[in-house]
């Protein structure tokens, strides 16, 4: 499995995830659809989209506490928080959940927030350690791409390139891309190669001509998610969007 492997924390102590993911149930929540209530946030996410709209708070905290070690909370993308209040509400919130109910977490974010769960003061139990993903080894890379019917193996990209299998993100897109056909193994040169040749695969594009007019839609998308300080936008906002691109 691509997703098996070690992490380490700061002393760089080696963490098996099959150890911890062994007989636990994993749920993920995308912090940049959390919103900040009076409630504890991360329960009302569960109830309303996890656990779905008829379940109450108190049966999602029931749950949690009877099942606290069977359930790992993949929370995921604190960095896409970009509201310093909801942030801040969040990572108090998931301190409850862990000084409450012994709820275990995983939060991911590209920058490092473990000094904010820590400045909480919830006890030392409650500490948060930083930890950091490594790199893919050969031979996950070439099971992936065998388990997936990819033709590539490792041995065959360029050298230049294979920094780019490294992570599973660059490893899914590189065997999606090449999938059948090893004429495009010696194609990808970077990062940005990788992302818009597999873009414009998945979207179909062929030629020049269509290639510049979605450039020109995902530039002005772009501008307006970073004026508007966002990770996320609703597809009213693309619509709108695409609608102004056309008057233009």
């Amino acid at each position: 499995d691509i997703f098996e492997g070690i992490t380490t924390d700061d002393d760089h102590n080696k963490i098996d995830i099959s150890e911890i993911v062994e007989n636990v149930v994993p749920i993920y929540v995308p912090l940049n659809s959390v919103e900040k209530d009076d409630e504890n946030c991360i329960v009302s996410f569960l109830s309303k989209n996890v656990w779905g709209r008829g379940t109450s708070p108190e049966i999602v905290t029931d749950i949690l506490n009877k099942y606290a070690e069977n359930i790992l909370i993949f929370a995921d993308g604190l960095n896409e928080v970009t509201d310093p209040e909801t942030r801040r509400k969040i990572v108090r919130d998931i301190c409850t959940l862990r000084q409450l109910y012994r709820t275990r977490f995983l939060v991911s974010s590209r920058v490092p927030h473990n000094e904010i769960f820590n400045s909480m003061n919830f006890g030392s139990d409650q500490f948060f350690t930083k930890a950091r993903v490594l790199e893919l080894s050969q031979k996950q890379i070439d099971n992936y791409f065998f388990d997936v019917g990819c033709v590539a193996r490792y041995r065959d990209v360029p050298v230049s390139t294979r920094k780019l299998l490294e992570t599973p993100q660059g490893c899914v897109m590189f065997a999606d891309y090449v999938r059948r056909d090893k004429n495009l193994v010696n194609q990808i040169e970077s990062l940005g190669q990788l992302i818009s040749d597999y873009s414009q695969s998945l979207l179909n594009i062929n030629n020049k001509h269509q290639r510049i007019l979605v450039e020109k839609v995902l530039k002005k998308i772009a501008h307006y998610m970073l004026l508007h300080d966002t990770f996320k936008i609703r597809l009213t906002e693309i619509e709108q969007i695409l609608s102004e691109s056309e008057m233009n």
